[in-house]
């Protein structure tokens, strides 16, 4: 759906409008105070005049066209209103009335039937429940919470799906004179989500930055692809994602109706399609102003130059901390600022020029400017003071913010400007960084994590290349036949779906006698592993139906006998194919791999240290289909457990290479699976050394019923 006549009209009609209502007059004074070029039609059939202009009665009374509505009636009359817009051609409407989806199923049946209508008749919907926008770069501010000052133009566009946080949005980067374009509040979403504002914004050529305040996310497989279209542009998209615990779900769902799914898979799909994520709303606003007035930093490896040796520390604890790097400076630069620092400065990095900048004003930005050569540096962070007041020599402070402004422009390198501490720039501030045109973060650590976060961006957009191919991936392979019932394959099946899909698995055979696992067991060579092989009994182990390192004959027959018996007694229903007689692989270590399905974002491949470990030391990572083989690999490298896996006391590395493979078959499985898929779980998955491989040593497969189709006996 064309945007255009919701986010940039022509002309304004305000429905319901009232003098003694405060949402209307915030609306007249914000459209009045943002310097709307267009004319704006008060309706309200109780009074001949509002705000000094002629009252219609209707929408349909209005002459001449309206591009935008914004509808602020009782919900009892918001349909009849919404009709009377539809009957004059009104292209666009902001609704602002609230009781519907918010308020349970009644208000969500309203919702649906508004929105249905408002679709058929090609009426954008903004809301309803929603607070309205301001679009900076087109003069139009219709929004319902009053704003004590114009918002500046600029190439930040932001999408928050919580109409009360816009203005203290608004108003923190106001006060750090950041250049906020567009600023959209959304609402109950019932026709246009925030994937849909986004997917707008990110084609607008005056939007360079894109931000995102979310609740949930409705459409992931959407809003996956406006995020690839963002990271293909070079527009970095900065994310805070709320409802990351139970508590936080529950609050989402309960303000705006929206399912705010699995947390992880959530994240999951936020990092693999390049978008920066934040998890305050303060890093949010300095993310996107940071990434505004300096683009996305080349690289991880920091050069911070400060007049305090305690900031230095700090600098130095909290980057540490952060995953930045204060590499060591080359020879050439310590021999270079040996010549512009005092003898008694260490040099060092983070460096510390010392109090003698009171002496010599320009001390730091000469330092910088060595400092910004050096080749082991990616990002210049120079921390400096934006003065509340001119104080005695108001032109000696314009003097200083000029030569930062053209130490930043002219350094040849990227170079950012912090601010000692967080905090807002006072008026004069405000006008001195206006006036020089340079961006200031807000405090040493705030602008630390914005560059950590929006390192996101920069190695995203160093792998575009295996994201699109992951994207752009099909399936073809061919699936063997599979039950046409649901619930969980049995052992046997499960690994040869494995074996598939390339995943190996050990040597082994099903035994329906004693004398037949006596026999494989000699073919296959002992130690070896018996397992009961049912589809009724998924967790073997509790069941007693597994016996392991068996190094004889007679163990063998003895325990054929004995788990035969414990899963009887311990499910004597159970529907038993026989007895597994395995190779005893125990050479590797113990990992696993599988495939859980969010019922919002689908599929997703995991990864995690084997047996009860993943579940007590949390460490497991996850992925959404596609899955491409960078991701793969950094799915692995992202574990605790990778230091293991390494190799470490004298073990040998283990075959990280075959376990990205094992993963990236995973996902292919459960793409080729479909709807019928439920659950993928091999535990444990065998990582041996380098070059070895991996063996799938257990495998659950779970389906779904197939609709319609014939049972097939595997």
């Amino acid at each position: 759906m064309d945007l255009s006549h919701l986010l940039a009209p022509r002309s304004i009609a305000l429905v319901g409008v009232s003098e003694s209502s405060r949402w209307s007059q915030a609306i007249v004074n914000n459209l009045k105070l943002q310097g709307f070029p267009g004319p704006v039609h008060m309706v309200n059939p109780r009074h001949e005049t509002e705000f000094g202009q002629v009252s219609h009665p209707c929408v349909a009374a209005i002459p001449g066209e309206v591009d935008l509505a914004y509808v602020m009636v009782p919900t009892a009359i918001a349909e009849i209103a919404a009709r009377d817009c539809v009957a004059k051609g009104v292209r666009a409407i902001v609704m602002l009335t609230s009781g519907f989806a918010e308020m349970g199923e009644a208000g969500a049946a309203a919702q649906h039937r508004l929105s249905s209508y408002l679709a058929q008749h090609d009426v954008a919907l903004c809301g309803p429940n929603c607070l309205g926008y301001i679009n900076a770069n087109a003069g139009v501010a219709a929004y319902a919470l009053t704003m004590v000052e114009a918002s500046r133009p600029g190439p930040i566009g932001a999408v928050l799906q919580s109409g009360a946080l816009l203005l203290p949005v608004l108003r923190a980067m106001q006060k750090r004179e950041m250049g906020l374009g567009v600023l959209i509040s959304s609402g109950n979403e019932a026709m246009l989500d925030a994937t849909d504002y986004l997917a707008h914004m990110v084609e607008d050529p005056q939007i360079t930055v894109l931000g995102a305040l979310l609740e949930g996310i409705r459409r992931p497989a959407a809003f996956a692809a406006v995020a690839d279209r963002a990271l293909h542009l070079g527009k970095p998209l900065v994310v805070l994602k709320m409802g990351r615990s139970e508590v936080g779900q529950r609050v989402a769902l309960a303000h705006t109706g929206a399912m705010a799914g699995s947390a992880r898979f959530a994240e999951a799909l936020l990092r693999q399609h390049g978008v920066v994520q934040v998890h305050t709303l303060e890093d949010m606003i300095e993310t996107l102003g940071y990434l505004s007035a300096y683009g996305a930093p080349p690289g991880d490896r920091i050069g911070l130059i400060a007049s305090s040796g305690g900031t230095c520390g700090l600098a130095s604890d909290l980057g540490t901390e952060l995953g930045l790097r204060y590499p060591a400076f080359a020879a050439s630069t310590r021999a270079r600022l040996q010549e512009v620092l005092p003898e008694f400065a260490t040099i060092q990095n983070p460096l510390d020029v010392t109090g003698y900048v009171v002496i010599q004003p320009d001390l730091a930005s000469n330092a910088t400017r060595v400092v910004a050569q050096d080749p082991e540096v990616d990002v210049v962070v120079s921390v400096t003071a934006v003065p509340e007041s001119p104080g005695p020599a108001p032109h000696l402070i314009d003097q200083r913010m000029a030569e930062q402004a053209e130490m930043v422009r002219g350094a040849g390198r990227y170079v950012v400007l912090a601010s000692t501490q967080a905090g807002d720039l006072s008026p004069f501030g405000r006008e001195l960084v206006r006036r020089h045109g340079v961006y200031v973060l807000g405090g040493v650590a705030g602008g630390l994590r914005a560059i950590r976060a929006a390192l996101d961006h920069t190695r995203a957009r160093h792998r575009l290349a295996d994201v699109e191919a992951a994207a752009a991936a099909t399936n073809d392979r061919i699936l063997p036949p599979l039950p046409g019932g649901g619930g969980p394959l049995d052992e046997a099946a499960a690994k040869r779906l494995l074996g598939d899909f390339g995943v190996a698995t050990p040597r082994e055979g099903m035994a329906a006698s004693r004398d037949a696992a006596l026999a494989l067991a000699r073919e296959i060579g002992l130690p070896v592993v018996l397992k009961v092989v049912s589809p009724d009994l998924p967790h073997k182990t509790e069941a007693g139906a597994v016996a392991l390192d068996l190094r004889s004959l007679d163990e063998v027959g003895a325990a054929y006998d004995r788990i035969l018996a414990s899963a009887r007694r311990y499910r004597p229903d159970a529907r038993i194919a026989g007895v597994l007689v395995a190779e005893h692989a125990a050479d590797g270590i113990e990992m696993l791999a599988g495939v859980q399905v969010d019922p919002v974002f689908g599929p997703g491949v995991v990864v995690g240290l084997g047996g009860i470990f993943v579940e007590a030391l949390g460490d497991s990572a996850l992925r959404l289909l596609p899955l491409g083989p960078g991701e793969a690999r950094a799915m692995v490298e992202e574990l605790r457990a990778h230091t293991i896996l390494k190799g470490v006391r004298g073990r040998p590395p283990a075959d990280v290479d075959a376990l990205a493979a094992a993963l990236l078959a995973l996902g292919e499985m459960a793409a080729a699976l479909g709807p019928r898929l439920r659950a993928i779980d091999v535990n444990p998955l065998l990582v041996r050394a380098a070059g070895r491989g991996v063996l799938a040593l257990d495998a659950l497969v779970d389906l779904e019923p197939a609709v319609g189709a014939p049972a097939v006996a595997l």
